[in-house]
């Protein structure tokens, strides 16, 4: 955040809530995922930088977004039954390289990757 005075933009982070954890921009990855609730969201409002800060828990979509589930994947439960699916989840980019690494391993060919 910049000092009052600065030119300033609306700014949200994704700041931990538990014992570990650093405060990140929403820009920067969101690190590991657990079975509970861990991140919430925190926006500022330069306008207001005191005034009305705002803080959210992350809804199972926005978990599912910063996994890097497609926006189609349906996930089954309540709330806190999606939070823990995901945080016991492998990424699906990370599922890609894995897998492909693992084929590429037992076949010795390679194998063209997608993910990033």
């Amino acid at each position: 955040m910049s000092p009052p005075g600065a030119e300033q933009v609306r700014e949200e982070l994704l700041v931990p809530y538990y014992r570990t954890g650093v405060t990140r921009p929403v820009t920067d990855p969101m690190g590991t995922l657990t079975t509970r609730d861990r991140f919430g969201l925190l926006g500022v409002d330069p306008d207001r930088l005191l005034a009305e800060c705002t803080f959210r828990m992350l809804d199972p979509d926005e978990i599912r977004d910063g996994m890097a589930f497609r926006s189609t994947f349906k996930p089954i439960g309540d709330k806190r039954t999606q939070a823990a699916g995901y945080g016991n989840a492998v990424t699906p980019p990370t599922a890609e390289v894995l897998g492909c690494a693992l084929a590429e391993a037992i076949t010795g060919e390679t194998i063209e990757r997608f993910a990033s």
